[in-house]
């Protein structure tokens, strides 16, 4: 079975079509620096992206946002929790 690899070269309305709205600048920087290298493929002197794989680091980085927004969130917990106690130990000692 083939699978069809869907590719884009680096021009700003296919990017736009595509939910991509980096620059070309930055994206041909990123290409040039290895940032996500995954991402590019280089043939006939063009500059693509891979969608597939653009897809994949979309996806990543929503997770570890996700797990980011988790951890806070708990972290706010204790931490209410807590003051909470050292509210309630203060009027305590005070009373």
């Amino acid at each position: 079975m083939n699978k069809k690899i869907r590719i884009i070269p680096l021009r700003k309305e296919l990017l736009e079509e595509n939910g991509i709205f980096n620059t070309v600048k930055v994206l041909r920087k990123w290409k040039y620096t290895g940032v996500y290298p995954q991402i590019f493929l280089k043939f006939g002197g063009r500059i693509h992206i891979d969608l597939e794989e653009w897809d994949k680091i979309i996806e990543e980085a929503k997770r570890e946002r996700d797990e980011r927004v988790a951890m806070f969130n708990e972290l706010r917990g204790l931490w209410i929790l807590i003051k909470n106690k050292l509210l309630t130990a203060k009027r305590i000692l005070y009373c």
